[in-house]
């Protein structure tokens, strides 16, 4: 039995159509470097010139204005895609899903897969395709794909895949597209000169 629809009707699914968060997952790196450690390095101003302030001072200034006390680095063996892994396989635990149900991996970073030691990043195959590997989804339709946005790129990824599903519920037969998993993961550490 097939329905028809009016537009007043398809308008209406669509604005009741709503994405919902069904689990989430994390990876956070076991490495704590503290703002101490840069305590050796070398600052420059722009022209390539030495900061003509003590190391400790540039430091207490960074820490004053921006609050950061800390960060994490990523264990040598492991890349942003296994990062994004780890925390996609906790979401997939965490909602109860079936992970051959997944329709869409929306992975959001800024430089790739990042070597330890290198400075070079990977781009292909997609971050998306290599998580979708790594979770041994052997679904031929989950559509993976990348996002070069940067911090604010797991939102960006939210906002895609909401539009995605709104636009397939059009078709109230459809039921694509519906499970897919938002994932951002800088690993900016293996980019940065901080010598």
């Amino acid at each position: 039995m097939k329905f028809v629809l009016n537009d007043a009707i398809r308008n209406f699914i669509m604005l009741k159509t709503r994405s919902v968060i069904t689990g989430s997952g994390h990876y956070l790196p076991a490495q704590h470097i503290k703002n101490s450690h840069f305590e050796k390095n070398k600052f420059h101003n722009e022209d390539g010139t030495l900061f003509q302030a003590s190391n400790t001072e540039i430091i207490q200034k960074f820490h004053n204005i921006t609050g950061i006390k800390e960060r994490r680095y990523l264990e040598d063996n492991l890349l942003s895609s296994d990062m994004a892994a780890i925390a996609a396989e906790k979401a997939i635990l965490d909602s109860g899903i079936d992970r051959e149900s997944i329709d869409q991996i929306i992975l959001a970073h800024n430089f790739g897969d990042i070597q330890s030691g290198k400075s070079t990043p990977e781009m292909m195959p997609s971050l998306g395709a290599k998580v979708k590997n790594k979770l041994k989804i052997t679904n031929p339709n989950c559509v993976c794909y990348d996002i070069i946005f940067g911090c604010p790129g797991w939102v960006q990824a939210m906002i895609q895949a909401d539009v995605y599903q709104k636009r397939l519920c059009q078709d109230m037969l459809s039921d694509r597209y519906r499970k897919s998993i938002k994932n951002g993961r800088p690993c900016r550490q293996r980019c940065y000169d901080f010598c």
